[in-house]
């Protein structure tokens, strides 16, 4: 399983070799791959997905959903959107970051991921998970990841691990 990383701070990068932890621990192999590096012809390749995206305000006025994206995330975003490849076998769980200082744009880039990947026919594995940045604790992160797993096993509870 890929796990994507979509990061301005390296706090994305953080969250997701945590998340990468506890999968690893319960058997599910994966590999981080940062946004800018993945094609979307590979994307669309892929049958299960996990993006941990932070948000990234680049203007006071945002107008375009790619001044909310870290670069590396709005180079891909861009080309999904423009090349529209069908994502209908591609399943994803997203991590959404942000910091609450940025008012309605808190966690913005993983609902406009949400949104961008509904469009191309992925679905969700799990609903998104939005956290605050810094982060402090890591249990929602842990729950968020076993209940993903559950959802990949059908409804079979993955034994629980300290992240």
């Amino acid at each position: 399983m890929r796990i994507v990383v979509g990061t301005q701070t390296l706090t994305a990068l953080e969250v997701a070799e945590r998340l990468q932890g506890c999968l690893q621990g319960w058997g599910y192999p994966s590999r981080l791959v940062f946004a800018e590096e993945l094609r979307p012809a590979e994307l669309a390749r892929e049958e299960r997905v996990i993006f941990c995206l932070s948000t990234w305000c680049w203007t006071q006025r945002p107008r375009t959903p790619t001044e909310l994206l870290p670069q590396g995330a709005a180079w891909l975003y861009e080309r999904l959107r423009a090349g529209r490849p069908n994502l209908s076998r591609l399943r994803y769980g997203i991590c959404a970051l942000g910091e609450r200082a940025y008012g309605p744009y808190f966690c913005k880039a993983g609902s406009i991921y949400t949104q961008l990947l509904g469009q191309l026919g992925a679905r969700p594995l799990q609903g998104r998970l939005e956290l605050a940045a810094p982060v402090e604790g890591w249990a929602e992160l842990c729950d968020w990841a076993a209940a993903l797993v559950a959802n990949l096993e059908s409804g079979a509870e993955p034994w629980r691990k300290e992240c």
